[in-house]
């Protein structure tokens, strides 16, 4: 697996032309539809057996009405599994963008060797998030548009906890309302299906609607891509201050 360029610049001011979602959407479909298949192998690889394992225990060991144990199920499942398929579909769009070769070993590598980092930084992160959240509504959803970008940070720059969250804070200073219409149209474009999805499939048994979650998990896959497109452009915008010239 070839070596990530991680150098960047210590301070950065932000350039003050706005950053539109059609091109990093467009960006993003088109890493999409080039990749689904190693995608798909990811998500497969690493997805669908905790989509199986947790629509089996909703319907053999929890029972319907028991949705504080299948919520922590399905957390434990993502944050200590799923963060895998994540960061290895980060990759792939890191490789595509950069025309390497995308590979299924090579992004099932990346996603085992990002897994310290991934986890740590999802921790500290949601740390913070959960604090604001609980004792201050606005500035958690502040702070959460502000994230974005940490996930992304950790494969693409190969760092994680609190320099990915200082990093991701400057790629998104003077630009919230831009981060955060960003992130409301990606959610929506994940949301509206899985919805959809979500309730076509609980009218089977445990296996569609594993099916259906997985199906979900290839939408949310899309998402991913879309935001690291959106990491490349907000990166680009910020040009180094006069300091470091």
């Amino acid at each position: 697996m070839e070596s990530i360029p991680t150098e960047k610049p210590a301070v950065e001011a932000q350039s003050e032309e706005p950053i539109a979602i059609r091109p990093i959407l467009a960006d993003a479909w088109q890493i999409y539809r080039q990749q689904f298949k190693v995608i798909a192998a990811v998500a497969a690889a690493v997805w669908l057996p905790c989509d199986l394992l947790s629509s089996y225990f909703d319907a053999f060991v929890f029972g319907p009405d028991n949705f504080r144990a299948s919520f922590k199920l399905t957390q434990f499942l993502d944050n200590f599994i799923g963060i895998i398929a994540t960061a290895g579909v980060i990759f792939i769009a890191l490789s595509s963008r950069s025309g390497q070769a995308v590979t299924f070993r090579n992004a099932m590598a990346a996603g085992f060797s990002s897994w310290g980092r991934m986890w740590w930084s999802r921790l500290l992160s949601g740390f913070v998030l959960l604090v604001t959240t609980v004792f201050f509504i606005l500035p958690g959803l502040y702070f959460a548009t502000r994230f974005c970008f940490i996930e992304v940070l950790v494969v693409a720059e190969c760092i994680s906890g609190k320099k990915a969250m200082v990093r991701s804070l400057e790629l998104t200073r003077d630009r919230f309302g831009q981060a955060f219409l960003l992130c409301l149209t990606i959610a929506l474009l994940w949301i509206v299906p899985y919805i959809l999805i979500l309730c076509i499939s609980v009218m089977g048994n445990w296996l569609t609607e594993a099916a259906g979650q997985f199906a979900t998990d290839l939408l949310f896959a899309f998402t991913i891509v879309a935001f690291y497109c959106a990491y490349e452009r907000y990166a680009k915008a910020c040009k180094p201050s006069a300091e470091l010239k």
